[in-house]
């Protein structure tokens, strides 16, 4: 279990470190101080302007959100999944290049903005997110389909 929050965190385990700036709060879990200086230096790089894809999906949410979420789903569980199975922790005889997905950059979005009555979410999911999260399961599917015909 070490190796595993070796992998997902770091030497330090699972500290995490947060950045107050005059306009947001940044937190990191795991992964060092080399990591918050990274992040830092990311967010300072991509404050002035986002990449397409993710711009095309922020344009999509609320304009005066006080929470936007942008997250690569497919792509984030198929870089995770690989990670997992080639560290070896997990016994399971799946080629990890058979469950990764094209990097087709898209971003699934969520957004909350509260009003003077409620709280407002929208969700914004694209085409190429549902495509590849459904790519990404049929491929472990398939995957364990074959595992499981190996021992038979």
């Amino acid at each position: 279990m070490g190796q595993i929050y070796d992998i997902f965190f770091g030497e330090d385990g699972m500290l995490t470190r947060i950045v107050y700036t005059d306009k947001e709060i940044i937190q990191t879990l795991g992964g060092g101080k080399l990591s918050m200086a990274d992040l830092l230096n990311r967010f300072d790089q991509s404050n002035a302007e986002l990449s397409a894809a993710a711009q095309t999906t922020r344009d999509a949410l609320s304009k005066n959100a006080n929470l936007v979420v942008l997250a690569d789903l497919p792509g984030g569980l198929s870089r995770l999944a690989r990670l997992i199975l080639n560290s070896g922790m997990v016994p399971f005889p799946i080629d990890p290049e058979a469950i990764a997905i094209p990097e087709d950059k898209s971003y699934f979005g969520l957004s909350v903005a509260t009003e003077q009555a409620g709280v407002r979410v929208l969700v914004h999911l694209p085409t190429p997110q549902a495509r590849d999260a459904y790519t990404f399961g049929m491929q472990v599917f398939q995957a364990i389909q074959d595992m499981q015909q190996q021992q038979f």
